[in-house]
Parts: structure tokens; C-alpha cells; sequence
């Protein structure tokens, strides 16, 4: 139930981080009046008991106290995870940045992911969780630092790899 918890985050993460889009092109009512919807139905089913089954046997709460923690950095770590994959071309255009450009920035940053993920997994091989989520928060913050402050591709293209980094460390740590 757990690994569900932490997908559900993952949802989660990436559709409040796209409600800015929601906003700019004013669908936000419909995606707020959807999630509420999909609450109350979630809320409103109610379990039946049969009887003949013992309580033992009955599954446990929806959501497992230990999974809180590391949806919760999920979801706040995928929050920033549209800047990266989703408006590269919005902040192109803003910076004055030819579109045509960008296949350079989604190669490198797509190579950083796969890069890193296979060299995440032997940091968790080898040290402690903390360890991973540490290092890859730490190149995430950079990347979004670099972000900021670059006005080119070269600057874009160095964040995105470096949140990129990030994101290969941090994902499998919380799972």
C-alpha cells in the first residue's frame, strides 16, 4: 500500500505543480471542481462488512503512517518537475531562445536522467537512504538556482541536467 501511497504523491505532485497552466488557460474551476468531485466519491464509498469475515482479515488504513514522510517529499520535489520536462519551450520564448534550439536542452537533460539513475542505484547500494535523497535535494536546489539566474540555453541546459541528477537520486530513495 505503500508503493500506491507514494504514486498517488506522484499524481499528485505533478498535477498541483500544472495548475499554473490550469490558471492560464482558465480551467482552473474545472480542475478544482473535478478534484472535489473525485473526493467526495472516494469519500462517500463506504466499506461493507460482511460479518462471516473476521476482523483479522480485514485490510488496515488506507494510508500507512510510514508512507507520509516520503510522499510528502515526493510530491514537493515533483512540484518542480514541470519547469524542467513540461515548460522549457514557455521559458525558451521568454528568454528569446529559438525553439529550434532546444533539442540540445532535452537531450542533456534526458541523458543526465538515465545517467543518473543508473549511478543512483549503486549510491543506494552503498550508502544510506538519507545519503541519496541528500545529494540528489542538494542537485536539485542547484539546478533550480541555475535556473534562475541563466538567461541562455547553456544555463537552462546545465539546471535541467542538474534537476535531472536530482531526480534520478531522490525518486528511488523514496520509494
Amino acid at each position: 500500500l505503500g508503493a500506491v501511497g507514494v504514486a498517488t504523491a506522484r499524481l499528485v505532485g505533478v498535477l498541483a505543480a500544472g495548475l499554473g497552466v490550469a490558471l492560464v488557460d482558465g480551467a482552473l474551476l474545472v480542475v478544482v471542481a473535478g478534484g472535489l468531485v473525485g473526493v467526495a466519491v472516494i469519500a462517500a464509498r463506504r466499506r461493507e462488512r460482511p460479518d462471516r469475515i473476521r476482523r483479522s482479515v480485514m485490510p488496515g488504513p488506507l494510508l500507512e503512517r510510514s508512507a507520509l514522510l516520503p510522499m510528502a517529499i515526493d510530491m514537493a520535489w515533483l512540484s518542480a518537475y514541470p519547469i524542467f520536462f513540461v515548460f522549457p519551450p514557455v521559458i525558451a520564448v521568454a528568454r528569446g531562445i529559438p525553439l529550434a534550439d532546444l533539442w540540445s536542452y532535452y537531450l542533456v537533460a534526458g541523458g543526465a536522467l538515465v545517467i543518473g539513475r543508473i549511478l543512483a542505484t549503486r549510491l543506494l547500494d552503498r550508502y544510506a537512504r538519507r545519503t541519496a535523497l541528500l545529494a540528489g535535494c542538494a542537485l536539485g536546489i542547484l539546478g533550480l538556482a541555475v535556473g534562475a539566474g541563466s538567461m541562455g540555453l547553456a544555463g537552462l541546459t546545465i539546471a535541467g541536467a542538474l534537476y535531472a541528477a536530482g531526480m534520478a537520486a531522490v525518486g528511488p530513495a523514496v520509494l
